[in-house]
């Protein structure tokens, strides 16, 4: 097809070039002289294209000379002819390859892959195996493989070299649940196999199986990927406020800006895009819309009469963003909107104390603005209570996953929790009990004389007009 794009455009050309010559020229000799050449030139320019496409498909056919297993491109070949649905397909990765080369020498490569290829062999003699990159390979088969057949294999140490006997080789697994219909090409599928080896490395675990939830988790992900930066343009992404509430007058008096994605007005749980746009560097963008949110909230009580002398609005700021953000960046924005900052909070992870002295100038920037700092997912980091008065922390909200979910005072999680809210009150923090969802905890923390609770037994997060709609109810 590229072939006879490729002669029809020149064909156009000659033509063109003989009907400008005959026009200007006048001389049918020079004509037949250039046409007779253009004839020429794309005779050989369709030759030269076709044994670059023949050498192209060569090179990236050619076996691996020291396994001389098929290649990727062989199976793109084999799959057109197959039904992929009749086959079991199992991805194996190496992922101490690199690590072995490192240590042993890149001249034990070929023993190493001959190594691999041995072991798979043994194990699944029946096996066509191929090579989709280096220390990476695709098993079709017509039965199930016993995974954990290969990975006793692969767990028995290497032999042949010295420092070569110190490993083993460590593989990731995954294999196609035999119920999902494979009906994707293979380049689809391959992908899958991909994303589903960058899950398992996340998770530390070596064997995954794929099944249709998973498809379609990756499918979500993609799509996400492919728009958040629009949504961010378009601003799809909003904030909702989730009310903090005094635990003893239970009145709202500040509220937490969170981040929604609005897609399609379908309401998208930030669990689905929140770490994607940690990735991308995005997050950035997300927590200054939040801060911007939080400032023109404040704004439209203080118009309405609504904002109480203490109210404040709190937005997360992720570690990303505190590496990158100017304290200035926050003072142009409180100056557009015009607000006082003494109603704005910032929540910051404790697990940031560990690069305390590469945020220490903007956490002096934004005290001194008057922004109060707030320590979140407090016993979920590595920090120490010294470090915490040094960030000029004032609040503190308890992490929730140290919430007792069932109370019982002679219990461990119980005694934790009165523990930790006991040293905080003797250090002067102001208290916040984050994701109360019950009336038993709700008694439980108010008992303990916390300062602030925050939970979906007071309230989910809700858009700005319910929020405010809420906070009317409550003066």
């Amino acid at each position: 097809m590229k072939e006879k794009r490729l002669f029809v455009a020149l064909f156009i050309v000659v033509i063109f070039m003989s009907y400008l010559l005959t026009n200007l020229l006048d001389s049918p000799g020079l004509v037949i002289i250039t046409f007779t050449f253009f004839i020429g030139l794309m005779g050989y320019i369709t030759y030269l294209s076709n044994t670059l496409l023949k050498i192209t498909l060569e090179i990236e056919s050619l076996r691996n000379p020291h396994t001389g297993l098929q290649t990727k491109y062989e199976l793109y070949k084999k799959a057109q002819t197959l039904d992929l649905a009749d086959y079991y397909l199992t991805y194996f990765s190496i992922n101490n390859f690199q690590e072995i080369i490192n240590v042993c020498g890149i001249s034990y490569s070929p023993m190493i892959e001959m190594m691999v290829k041995d072991k798979i062999s043994s194990i699944v003699p029946d096996a066509d195996i191929y090579e989709i990159k280096e220390a990476t390979h695709l098993l079709m088969t017509r039965y199930p493989i016993d995974i954990k057949q290969i990975i006793s294999e692969f767990d028995k140490p290497l032999k042949g070299h010295n420092h070569i006997e110190t490993f083993n080789l460590n593989a990731k697994i995954i294999t196609f649940d035999h119920e999902v219909s494979i009906t994707k090409p293979i380049q689809e599928i391959l992908q899958i196999f991909d994303y589903a080896h960058q899950v398992l490395e996340k998770s530390k675990q070596h064997v995954l199986l794929i099944k249709d939830d998973f498809i379609h988790q990756m499918e979500e992900e993609t799509y996400f990927k492919a728009h958040i930066e629009s949504a961010l343009k378009n601003e799809d992404i909003v904030s909702f406020f989730q009310p903090k509430y005094d635990s003893v007058t239970k009145k709202i008096i500040g509220a937490e800006a969170l981040s929604r994605w609005l897609n399609q007005e379908t309401l998208v749980s930030p669990s689905k895009y929140i770490y994607i746009a940690e990735a991308s560097g995005l997050i950035y963008d997300l927590d200054l819309i939040s801060f911007d949110n939080a400032c023109r909230l404040i704004k439209r009580l203080a118009k309405e009469d609504l904002l109480e002398e203490t109210f404040k609005v709190s937005t997360n700021l992720s570690t990303i963003t505190l590496k990158n953000l100017k304290a200035k960046t926050l003072e142009t924005m409180i100056d557009k909107h015009q607000v006082n900052p003494k109603h704005l909070s910032v929540e910051i992870t404790e697990s940031i104390a560990v690069d305390y002295n590469a945020i220490k100038p903007l956490l002096d920037g934004i005290f001194k603005l008057g922004i109060t700092i707030e320590i979140d997912d407090f016993t979920a980091g590595n920090s120490s209570l010294t470090v915490l008065s040094l960030m000029h922390a004032s609040i503190v909200k308890v992490d929730q996953a140290v919430l007792p979910k069932l109370i019982d005072n002679s219990s461990n999680e119980t005694m934790i929790y009165q523990g930790i809210v006991s040293l905080l009150k003797q250090l002067k923090f102001t208290i916040v009990s984050e994701g109360v969802e019950t009336l038993e905890q709700d008694q439980f923390v108010s008992a303990l004389s916390v300062d602030i609770i925050q939970g979906f037994y007071y309230s989910k997060p809700l858009p700005k007009e319910s929020f405010i709609t809420l906070l009317k109810t409550t003066v």
